[in-house]
């Protein structure tokens, strides 16, 4: 048999080989763990456009590549494979956030070793500067009811708040602090008044940014103002008017005619009425103008001027008006002491009249209508009736003389009235006192209230006088050289239009008082108690016969809850 012993040196060998590859293989060592973080670990106060970066060697030289782990939750994304160098640019940063990272080391041989995961919390931003100002800075001929606005932003997301500085001054002093949204309401300014403003926006975490200072100038006083932009002589009384929203104008007079002007004063209409009157007209939501006459008669008047229908009450009508409730329901009052509900269509829905043991109590005042459909009205008994909207005596409050006055209601339903026996009253929804003001004779004038709740009525006393809604204490009050029967007008901008026996009507400034401007006539102002159209006329009769459409310097009403007469232009005594 042949022997083979040349093959065993070469298989040794092979095995030598092999095994020696195998010790290597096993035996590769795994990068270093990531360590010298920076940021370090748990810094504060670090800049939104860091550069992050670490240390990490390979045992055996081996060239490295990072995973990269990032974001603001502790157990952090993956956000880069196979990173070449130790060093990271993340996007930037949000302001007083903290962030989550960690590393994960790799070598070309699959061995890898993950870092600790580190934290830091970056330094707050600021608030951007504010800018866009409207009005723009140095903006002219500014309206007096503007509202001011910026643009601000904040680099972290953070919900800002606003301090408003605005005044006359170039110091203007902080009128609102921490206002939620870049915009302000300054309320009515003056006319030809140069304001100054500025806005330091605040975010939650102490960052501040303050704006430049802006200044704007308000439009210069119309120079027609207080002066006849149409008149209508008729040798009539005129009573009170009302207007629609095409300021088209509603008046009845003594001659016993309703007259609808157009806003040029000429004539569109007239209804025959068959009798004087003294009732003043009220429009209801589709146009209908409901107008009573001396002889008891309510008339219901197409837009058109046609008759629509006609209801007799069988009684004299004096001074009491209708008022219009949001379902149509007409109410108004009679001579004989009886308070009438008739339906849209012309027909009695119920009455209910004035207890009385001997003769009847008159209704001279103007129903008006609450936030539930309550009815409220004074009599000549002295008291203050409530009924509910199905004719039910809820309550009465007692006075100490004759109620001619029509009450007005405030947001919280108090319900302001005078009395002949000199007094302004407040009651409460419930029928109690709320607070009683003595002037100094019988207040016949209806109290109208303001965009703060202030409460102005004049009396015969000459004066008027704005009243602390919450209280009734005097905040001013304005001497005439007249009496004063008619209730004043709250036109926009800030000014109260009072018309006094003294032949003046009367713009006055709701702030303090003071006379604005006036308008003289030839005879006294009475019953007759203004209107004031959008564009800006204070439409009022005189005693000289003669409707007059004054220019103002208030394009409308005041956006109040009870502007005037009646409530609003419409005069529909309604809540």
């Amino acid at each position: 048999m042949r022997k083979v012993r040349f093959l065993w040196p070469l298989a040794f060998s092979l095995i030598l080989i092999f095994s020696g590859c195998a010790i290597f293989s096993f035996f590769n060592q795994a990068p270093v763990k990531p360590h010298t973080p920076s940021p370090s670990h748990d810094s504060t106060e670090v800049l939104t456009n860091v550069t992050l970066s670490w240390q990490c060697s390979d045992p055996e030289g081996d060239t490295l590549t990072y995973d990269i782990y990032f974001g603001t939750v502790s157990s952090p994304p993956l956000v880069k494979s196979n990173h070449t160098t130790s060093s990271y640019v993340p996007e930037p940063l949000l302001g007083n956030r903290t962030y989550y990272w960690m590393i994960v080391a790799k070598d070309s041989k699959g061995a890898f070793t993950s870092g600790d995961v580190w934290s830091f919390k970056t330094l707050n931003t600021a608030p951007s500067k504010s800018a866009n100002p409207k009005p723009s800075n140095n903006a002219l001929d500014v309206d007096l009811n503007e509202s001011l606005s910026w643009d601000c932003s904040d680099p972290d997301g953070d919900a800002l708040v606003y301090d408003i500085y605005f005044g006359t001054t170039t110091n203007p002093p902080l009128v609102k602090e921490n206002c939620p949204t870049p915009g302000y309401s300054p309320g009515t300014m003056y006319f030809n008044t140069e304001y100054h403003w500025k806005v330091v926006a605040k975010d939650p975490n102490g960052g501040v940014a303050s704006s430049d200072l802006w200044v704007f100038r308000t439009r210069t006083t119309p120079t027609t103002v207080g002066t006849t932009d149409w008149s209508y002589p008729l040798g009539a009384d005129f009573t009170s008017p009302a207007v629609d929203s095409n300021n088209r104008v509603y008046v009845s007079a003594s001659n016993g005619y309703l007259y609808a002007f157009n806003v040029d004063g000429n004539v569109f209409w007239t209804f025959n009425l068959r009798q004087t009157t003294w009732s003043s007209p009220a429009i209801g939501n589709d146009g209908t103008v409901y107008q009573a006459n001396r002889d008891g008669i309510l008339f219901a008047i197409n837009p058109d001027g046609t008759k629509k229908w006609e209801f007799n009450t069988e009684s004299t009508i004096n001074w009491s008006s209708p008022a219009i409730a949001s379902d149509g329901t007409i109410y108004i009052g009679t001579a004989n002491g009886r308070l009438y509900a008739i339906a849209p269509i012309g027909v009695e829905l119920w009455h209910y009249d004035i207890p009385s043991a001997a003769r009847p109590y008159a209704i001279n005042s103007s129903p008006a209508i609450g936030p539930a459909g309550e009815v409220y009205f004074g009599c000549e008994d002295g008291k203050l009736y409530a009924l509910n909207p199905n004719g039910i005596l809820l309550w009465t409050f007692a006075t100490g003389a004759e109620i001619v006055s029509s009450p007005a209601i405030a947001a919280d339903g108090t319900i302001y009235f005078g009395s002949t026996d000199w007094k302004v009253y407040a009651v409460k929804p419930d029928g109690t006192l709320k607070w009683e003001y003595t002037t100094g004779f019988q207040v016949l004038s209806s109290p109208v209230i303001g965009p703060d709740g202030t409460v102005y009525i004049a009396s015969r006393d000459n004066r008027v006088y704005a009243l602390n809604g919450e209280n009734g204490s005097v905040k001013w009050s304005f001497q005439t050289e007249g009496q004063i029967y008619s209730t004043p007008a709250l036109g926009k901008y800030g000014f109260l239009y009072v018309a006094s026996w003294d032949k003046k009507l009367y713009a006055l400034k709701v702030e303090d008082g003071t006379i604005a401007w006036y308008y003289e006539a030839t005879q006294p102002f009475v019953w007759s108690s203004p209107a004031i159209t959008s564009d800006g006329f204070v439409c009022i009769g005189n005693f000289d016969g003669t409707f007059y459409a004054i220019q103002s310097l208030s394009p409308g009403l005041e956006n109040s809850q009870w502007p005037r007469f009646r409530k609003n232009n419409a005069s529909n005594s309604r809540f």
